[in-house]
């Protein structure tokens, strides 16, 4: 997907960080037919998680400037919108076309403060066509 779907994610440090991979001219946002809503329902996710009860670095208050500075071009989404639980994400390059929803995978109450910061999220295939095109990806 990273390969796939970003302009160079070379110049991104693994681990990934998505909100780094979606306000970035060479990250996704190209490739994300849905980018203003992806990056705007993921960007307020991200801020809510930085912005809870969770002791804050250097590198997190880098992170909540880069998302609210592009929140704020982008604009809040609509209430409805605000909190939900998947987010679909239509990517395209080329003839490669995937209708994927994502979702987060957050572990609560955690005993070990790593693990409780630990979100992991997945991508699904939303149609058929998106399962068989990734099928074939993965046998290729």
């Amino acid at each position: 997907m990273l390969e796939t779907f970003n302009e160079d994610h070379r110049v991104f440090a693994p681990t990934y960080n998505l909100a780094r991979l979606l306000t970035s001219p060479k990250g996704d946002r190209a490739y994300i037919e849905n980018w203003a809503e992806v990056a705007r329902l993921a960007l307020n996710r991200l801020r809510r998680d930085l912005g809870g009860a969770h002791v804050r670095d250097a590198t997190d208050e880098e992170l909540l400037r880069l998302i609210s500075a592009a929140l704020t071009e982008l604009g809040d989404p609509p209430a409805a919108e605000a909190h939900l639980l998947v987010i679909p994400v239509r990517f395209r390059r080329g003839a490669l076309a995937l209708n994927l929803f994502s979702t987060v995978t957050t572990l609560g109450r955690a005993r070990d403060v790593t693990l409780e910061e630990l979100r992991v999220e997945i991508f699904f295939p939303a149609d058929e066509a998106s399962k068989r095109a990734l099928e074939t990806r993965r046998r290729g």
